[in-house]
């Protein structure tokens, strides 16, 4: 009987992910009243800033940890930041809003595998970066999907203004994180220059212990 009873709405769950990543068109289909600001656009490539910091910015403290124990491709996800989803995003966002494109099935799907991707680069960084740079990352990223939420309900709607705005708003994410990085940056440097013995070991200490057996 549960089976039954589970089985369609799995089913009708099934078809409208289906229906929803295969969908070439937005809300916005053809809607005549939607001219969309520059600065829009440009926000789009926020997620190719981010591509860059994440390149540039991350701790080679991180990069070695997660190099050894092959938990997270750095390189690969920052290039796929800056060369795939930022020129995707403003394809699919700003050029082909109120067009039927394969872009948006495209830019759908990486939404999802970068948004995948994010979450387990935050738990990856944990022990790399100071402990306030990954709560207030964490926060970044919760709020970010919510505002991700609120501009797909705004799109259902069809309003232009609140579809701006929180669209806007789940693109400053990136921008967010890069900043964090930079923060996260000064603070370890900081920490490096006023190093002495006892200060090293305890920077140390939140080093994976394979890490510290070949400091040692």
């Amino acid at each position: 009987m549960f089976l039954t009873f589970t089985t369609p709405i799995i089913k009708q769950t099934y078809r409208c992910l289906i229906d929803w990543f295969l969908k070439d068109s937005t809300n916005f289909y053809d809607h005549p009243n939607i001219d969309l600001p520059w600065w829009f656009g440009m926000m789009c490539f926020s997620y190719s800033i981010g591509g860059l910091m994440s390149h540039f910015g991350i701790t080679e403290k991180c990069r070695m940890s997660c190099k050894n124990s092959k938990i997270f491709p750095y390189e690969t996800y920052s290039c796929c930041l800056i060369f795939v989803v930022g020129p995707l995003c403003f394809a699919a966002d700003y050029l082909n809003l109120t067009n039927a494109s394969i872009f948006h099935i495209l830019d759908r799907f990486f939404a999802c595998f970068t948004a995948i991707l994010e979450s387990t680069r935050i738990i990856c960084m944990f022990y790399c970066v100071h402990q306030y740079t990954s709560f207030f990352n964490c926060i970044a990223f919760s709020c970010a999907i919510g505002c991700f939420i609120q501009s797909q309900n705004a799109q259902s709607n069809y309003d232009r203004e609140n579809f701006i705005f929180w669209h806007n708003a789940w693109h400053t994410y990136p921008l967010i994180t890069s900043v964090l990085v930079i923060i996260d940056q000064r603070l370890l440097t900081k920490q490096k220059l006023e190093a002495s013995p006892s200060s090293l070991s305890s920077v140390n200490s939140l080093m994976p212990s394979r890490d510290r057996q070949k400091l040692t």
